[in-house]
């Protein structure tokens, strides 16, 4: 014999409460947006953190360096820095100059820094940037962050021109310095030799809002200025 299926017993709503299949009249609730920290890092949730040099970074710095030194043309040096080399660079240069790292939990990735253009006293109103990334770390955004320090460090100063010397081909450099509106002014035609090759080496400029022409007797960040023997 055929049972017959038992009816379903319907809860019968309260009062405000919406029947079965008609739309909720209660308001949604909105989750509150998360507010990232001005500088908390380059991508969402990194902890990384810009700040000025130390000559106690040296090993760190020395390990980046001493990378493109051994594989690679964007630095003409062929021989490794020892850390006592690179902190006794750090500590000439930060005189003068602005040098930060980016670190991350602890440990350096990435760093920038201006120096001087060319020993003579006349070039004492220019300087030259360097930026160098560990490896594995490119393309995030920190090499940009590390070069806008810098020249905003430069533009309180009473430098005038800033030069970025780049060994050719170098699209990731040539890109990042004319996004800073470098514009490039020359180019010296097989200058260099390197791990078998002869190299080019491009010469990209950024006027800076200087100062007047005839402060002849301003220094940069320092006493320096002096001609250098030779």
């Amino acid at each position: 014999m055929d049972q017959a299926a038992e009816q379903p017993r319907l809860k019968k709503p309260r009062v405000g409460e919406p029947r079965v299949g008609e739309p909720s009249l209660k308001k949604p609730r909105l989750k509150k947006p998360r507010v990232e920290e001005p500088g908390a890092g380059v991508q969402s949730g990194s902890p990384g953190t810009l700040r000025p040099v130390c000559p106690g970074d040296a090993s760190g710095i020395a390990e980046i360096y001493n990378y493109y030194i051994k594989h690679t043309v964007v630095t003409f040096e062929e021989e490794p820095l020892s850390i006592e080399t690179m902190a006794e660079r750090i500590r000439e240069v930060i005189v003068r100059y602005p040098w930060f790292v980016w670190e991350e939990r602890g440990e350096i990735v990435g760093y920038a820094y201006a120096h001087a253009w060319h020993q003579r006293a006349a070039y004492r109103f220019a300087a030259e940037d360097s930026i160098y990334l560990k490896p594995g770390w490119e393309r995030q955004g920190i090499g940009r962050r590390l070069l806008e320090r810098v020249i905003g460090e430069l533009r309180q100063t009473r430098l005038h021109v800033v030069m970025a010397a780049i060994t050719l081909p170098n699209p990731a450099s040539v890109r990042l310095h004319e996004s800073f509106a470098f514009k490039k002014v020359g180019q010296f035609d097989e200058t260099g030799y390197k791990l078998g090759k002869r190299l080019d080496v491009g010469y990209w400029e950024l006027i800076l809002n200087g100062y007047a022409d005839g402060v002849a007797d301003a220094t940069v960040l320092g006493d320096g200025g002096k001609e250098a023997e030779g």
